[in-house]
């Protein structure tokens, strides 16, 4: 389950969401910077590209940083958009600081993704740790060297993700940013109290009560779909097209 919030939305409607993913365009404020800030320190996390920090109101226009790229105090780095580096590299991940998140593969496997050149800023690490750095070869000797491509960091009881490429998620950098995507909602959804296991077929909405709601969008077979509210759980068959409430003493 998601909305789709407006960036300038504040940290009092941010703070009813988990997760704040950007997404598409965004023109970066000093304001906006701070009401993010506000959410993560008690306890949110974000995920956004370096391209969400542009200032510009031009789509076309010059890429000019929030801050001038001197974001520590939230994403744990600084990024130089004047010195960026234009790669055809594939990344490898490190072990995410976030519980529940596992990033595909490891340092010892050939780089993943290397789908196009693409755009990163210039990234120095302060306090954020890199659990994904730039690669193009089967053994890095050494790590150090690697550019991050995307940045972990404890910002007060909350998170956050930057990918440090400068395009918007989009062609050479979709994958990469698919994957952070996939990961995240697979972490919520398995520190939640109520799961529910289905095929592509199946959607479903849970809400207060825990009362969940499914819906089988096969318009010809059937779909199946478990309810797991931890100490116990229920195999439910839905026809083709139909729609169900479940009430939590029905599992």
């Amino acid at each position: 389950m998601y909305d789709i919030v407006p960036a300038w939305a504040g940290a009092e409607a941010f703070s009813r969401y988990d997760y704040l993913i950007f997404t598409g365009w965004n023109t970066m404020t000093e304001e906006i910077y701070a009401e993010l800030k506000k959410y993560v320190e008690n306890g949110g996390t974000v995920f956004m590209t370096a391209a969400h920090l542009n200032t510009t109101k031009k789509r076309n226009g010059e890429i000019s940083l929030v801050h001038g790229g001197k974001v520590s105090d939230l994403f744990g780095c600084e990024l130089d958009a004047e010195n960026a580096i234009c790669v055809n590299d594939g990344v490898k991940f490190h072990e995410s600081i976030i519980d529940g998140i596992q990033y595909p593969a490891s340092f010892s496997f050939d780089p993943l993704f290397s789908e196009g050149y693409a755009d990163y800023a210039k990234t120095t690490l302060t306090t954020g740790t890199a659990t994904a750095r730039l690669s193009n070869s089967f053994n890095d000797l050494n790590e150090d060297i690697m550019p991050p491509s995307i940045v972990e960091h404890k910002c007060g009881k909350g998170l956050t993700i930057l990918m440090t490429t400068l395009n918007y998620p989009s062609g050479a950098t979709y994958p990469v940013y698919r994957t952070v995507v996939r990961e995240i909602i697979t972490a919520s959804h398995r520190a939640a109290d109520v799961k529910v296991y289905g095929g592509d077929k199946l959607r479903f909405a849970v809400y207060e009560g825990n009362k969940v709601y499914l819906l089988n969008t096969d318009f010809d077979c059937v779909t199946q779909a478990t309810i797991d509210f931890g100490d116990r759980k229920k195999t439910f068959i839905l026809e083709p097209m139909e729609f169900r409430a479940v009430e939590p003493d029905e599992v």
